[in-house]
């Protein structure tokens, strides 16, 4: 699997200290399946996140496929691979 290290290296990866995430909660951003409150609160913090695109890109080459990354279900993540003809997660 491609690493976000591997493109850009690691240098670049800093941006998580700038997260604004960094300091909450991870469960904040891994809500029970169904619970769109839940979801939209992740969401709403990743909405003001200064580093939102890297974070997404990097849940998006990473394939992560729980949680909310980059202000992204892993739903939306699945669409963003498709669209970017990258392969599907084998489970």
């Amino acid at each position: 699997m491609t690493n976000l290290s591997d493109i850009i290296g690691d240098s670049e990866l800093e941006w998580r200290s700038r997260a604004e995430c960094r300091s909450m909660d991870p469960d904040i951003f891994f809500p029970a399946e169904g619970d769109k409150a839940a979801v939209n609160v992740a969401k709403s913090i990743c909405l003001v996140c200064v580093v939102r695109p890297e974070c997404l890109l990097d849940a998006v080459i990473t394939d992560q496929t729980e949680g909310i990354w980059g202000g992204a279900t892993p739903r939306e993540r699945r669409r963003i691979r498709r669209e970017l003809n990258l392969p599907e997660h084998d489970e």
